[in-house]
């Protein structure tokens, strides 16, 4: 049984490790995506200097908006609980475009506005789609979704194989020799390796393949007790829209003030806080959980009085659960050492198939030499 799975194991992995290696290498990148970007661009993000207490919304809004072109306005603010992270403005009309400001004295930073062909987006276009753009992305997502597939049943396969068939093969199976060559080491690599990070690998195949086939995304909601809806686009918009976008340019921003006191007041911690016309959105100050969790708030756009709260724990079903597969998806649900094994996990799931492709071509070599 054991000599059909290692067959199984070699020829599923023959056709698909190099886009296995590229799905796990790109991925491995991304884990930190938001630590490198902040820390590369420290400027964006962080002030050099605090002062005593930080300017209001509307304070920052009026010194933005006389550097701004009169055709645009500020859509939204978000703040941080960090008192040494710039703010960031949203642009009306241009939801790629960011303002960072300065939050004691309202200087702007920079004005960002999000580049497809920046290094991180590369990196996404090619884990997600190979790289292949607009329509033809379908082909690259397939591939993708395919080769995630065959990764599954290649990790199976594998773990079936390494079962050892004693105590002392299970000793060797669990260590990585680093003085026995590199043919050993590549071994050991491929072995021990595939076994410790076989559980992180398996989780964020499972969940990734919520992006690339909606049958098994429809499946994947439906065993937590989901049923995924269909997302409707009318080609118009309501009356109410409507009057909204009339009315954007007429955002009276200190009432905004007053929502994000009351706000402040009725929460004991966050991580950030982001106002727009008539809500604010609470990201939560945890390490663990769904980071893409948040509270929201509604209110009168003349008064500024919260008017209706939506808490985390009342999201829809389908919302929490999506937020979830994606921490679980990316480590970003258990704070940096998480994420580290994360990283790990990715880079060992990158290598497994070349350490395999190594000991394949080294064993025929030694065969045809015999």
């Amino acid at each position: 049984m054991k000599k059909s799975f290692k067959k199984l194991h070699l020829w599923l992995s023959i056709p698909v490790g190099l886009f296995v290696s590229l799905i796990c290498i790109t991925g491995a990148i991304l884990v930190f995506e938001t630590e490198i970007s902040e820390y590369a661009n420290s400027e964006r993000y962080f002030v050099s200097e605090s002062g005593d207490k930080r300017l209001t919304v509307s304070e920052i809004v009026q010194k933005v908006s006389l550097e701004l072109p009169d055709s645009v306005s500020v859509s939204s603010v978000q703040i941080s609980s960090d008192v040494e992270r710039t703010y960031r403005l949203g642009i009306e009309g241009q939801n790629r475009t960011s303002v960072y400001v300065n939050p004691y004295s309202g200087d702007i930073i920079e004005t960002y506005t999000y580049d497809p062909n920046s290094f991180f987006a590369q990196v996404r276009q090619l884990h997600r789609w190979l790289m292949f753009k607009d329509d033809s992305r379908i082909i690259g997502k397939r591939i993708v979704g395919i080769s995630t597939i065959v990764m599954i049943a290649i990790i199976v396969t594998g773990l079936v194989v390494w079962v050892p068939r004693n105590r002392k093969v299970l000793k060797n199976r669990l260590r990585i020799r680093f003085k026995s060559g590199w043919r050993m080491f590549w071994y050991d690599l491929h072995i021990a390796g595939g076994f410790y990070f076989m559980l992180l690998l398996l989780v964020m195949a499972l969940t990734g393949l919520t992006w690339s086939f909606e049958w098994y995304r429809n499946g994947f909601y439906g065993a937590f007790g989901v049923e995924m809806q269909q997302s409707q686009q009318s080609n118009g918009r309501d009356g109410r829209e409507q009057e909204r976008d009339k009315d954007r340019l007429k955002i009276d921003y200190t009432v905004w003030d007053k929502v994000v006191d009351e706000t402040l007041r009725n929460i004991e911690s966050y991580k950030t806080l982001t106002v727009t016309s008539e809500t604010v959105n609470v990201v939560p100050n945890y390490s663990f959980g769904n980071s893409r969790a948040s509270d929201r708030y509604k209110f009168d756009r003349k008064t500024g009085a919260i008017t209706e709260q939506t808490l985390y724990a009342q999201h829809p079903k389908q919302g929490k659960i999506r937020g979830w597969i994606y921490s679980v998806h990316t480590g970003s649900w258990g704070g940096i050492v998480v994420k580290i094994l994360y990283f790990i996990a990715a880079l060992i799931g990158c290598l497994l198939p070349l350490t395999g492709y190594y000991l394949w071509f080294k064993r025929k070599s030694k065969r045809k030499i015999s």
